[in-house]
C-alpha cells in the first residue's frame, strides 16, 4: 500500500506545482510586455524627403524651398518626442537671432518663425556650433535615438557609412553630403589609432536650409 500512496503524493505535488506556474504566467507575460513597450524608440530621419519620423521639416525643392513654420512643426514633433524646451540664441557667428527647440541631444532651430536647422549631436545645442562637435563617450547612446533612412547615426565610422550608402560624397576627415540639405559631420575619436575610415566617426547629423 505504501507504493500507491507515494505515487498519489507525487501526483498531488505535480498538480500543485503546475497550478502555481500557471498562475504566474500572466505576470511573466505582463513583465515581458512592459519591457517591450519601454524599449527606446528609433526616430528615422528621411534624407530623401526631409522628414523626421514622418514630420516634414522643409517643403519644396532644393531650388525653391521653405522651412516649415514653428507654430506647425513644434506641436507635431512634441507628439513624437514629448515636451520641448525652447530657448533664444544666435547662430551665424552670433549675428542671426534664432529660437532653439531642444530635446536633449537634438536641436531644432527656427529663424524668423520658420525651420532653419536640425542638429543631432552629443550635448545638444551647446556643443553644436564648433566645426567638429565632440563625440559621445564610448558606450553612451544619444537621446532621442535618431537614424537616417539608410541606417546611419552618430558614432558610425566612415567605413560603415560607405557600406551603408556608397553614393555619399565627401571626406572621412571632414563631412559627407547626403542630400541638398543633409550633412554628416565627422570627428576623430581621441586617442584612436588606425586609418581615417575607422578613427573618424559621425559626430553630428545636420539638416540645414542654408540661412548662413
Amino acid at each position: 500500500m505504501a507504493i500507491p500512496r507515494r505515487r498519489n503524493l507525487v501526483f498531488l505535488v505535480l498538480v500543485l506545482v503546475s497550478s502555481v506556474v500557471a498562475s504566474m504566467l500572466p505576470e511573466i507575460n505582463g513583465i515581458n510586455a512592459v519591457a517591450a513597450t519601454t524599449a527606446p524608440k528609433v526616430l528615422v530621419l528621411n534624407t530623401s524627403n526631409n522628414r523626421l519620423d514622418g514630420v516634414s521639416l522643409i517643403s519644396g525643392t532644393p531650388s525653391k524651398y521653405v522651412g516649415l513654420a514653428q507654430s506647425r512643426l513644434l506641436p507635431a514633433l512634441e507628439s513624437k518626442m514629448g515636451a520641448v524646451t525652447v530657448i533664444s540664441s544666435t547662430m551665424c557667428r552670433e549675428k542671426l537671432p534664432v529660437k532653439v527647440a531642444e530635446w536633449k541631444d537634438l536641436s531644432v532651430v527656427f529663424e524668423g518663425g520658420k525651420f532653419a536647422l536640425l542638429l543631432y549631436n552629443y550635448g545638444g545645442w551647446s556643443h553644436s556650433q564648433g566645426t567638429h562637435p565632440p563625440l559621445p563617450p564610448v558606450g553612451v547612446a544619444l537621446r532621442p535615438i535618431i537614424k537616417t533612412n539608410f541606417g546611419a547615426t552618430v558614432g558610425d565610422s566612415a567605413a560603415r557609412l560607405m557600406s551603408l550608402n556608397p553614393r555619399l560624397r565627401g571626406d572621412s576627415t571632414g563631412f559627407y553630403v547626403v542630400s541638398a540639405f543633409t550633412t554628416l559631420v565627422m570627428t576623430k575619436r581621441a586617442g584612436a589609432i588606425g586609418s581615417n575610415s575607422s578613427t573618424f566617426l559621425v559626430s553630428q547629423i545636420e539638416v540645414a536650409t542654408g540661412n548662413c
